[in-house]
């Protein structure tokens, strides 16, 4: 009786780690501290590419809670590929909608938004790359803000 429930048991990890989205190549998030992302601190990631062959689709993901004062998030993202070229872009992300409400995913106490920065672009280089994202808000503080993430994908196109 045993083996048969620590076979069962197996089964269903496999299953759902077989279920896992395998079309994602990169998914992490920095934590700030006091959920609040001071003006001039910069959130890096590394991630490897090795498939050159495939496009990809990147997005930021803001998680935020109710003292989030603004109704949008003005960020830089510097990428810097393998050779050491650079690409420089602004993402505004949307986070209250046009009756002020938030957007996004609720989770518990917060909420989740994500929005696509590139969509299938074509990394031709394989290695390294760096991405540092950056806060354009013109104030100091900007409280309410738990995590920003990134999301490298593979393109469905």
């Amino acid at each position: 009786m045993k083996k048969v429930i620590c076979f069962l048991l197996f089964g269903l990890i496999l299953f759902f780690n077989s279920c896992k989205n395998s079309s994602v190549k990169f998914e992490k998030n920095f934590t700030f501290e006091r959920n609040n992302w001071i003006r001039f601190k910069t959130v890096n990631f590394d991630f490897d590419i090795e498939d050159t062959a495939s496009f990809y689709d990147v997005s930021l993901t803001v998680r935020h809670n109710k003292d989030y004062p603004n109704s949008n998030l003005l960020t830089y993202i510097y990428i810097t590929y393998p050779n050491g070229e650079k690409r420089y872009l602004e993402s505004n992300i949307k986070i209250r909608n046009e009756k002020n409400k938030f957007i996004g995913k609720t989770i518990e106490t917060f909420w989740e938004v994500s929005n696509p920065v590139m969509s299938n672009i074509h990394l031709l280089a394989k290695g390294n790359y760096k991405v540092e994202i950056g806060n354009l808000m013109s104030k100091y503080d900007n409280p309410g803000i738990i995590q920003v993430g990134l999301i490298i994908k593979k393109s469905k196109e």
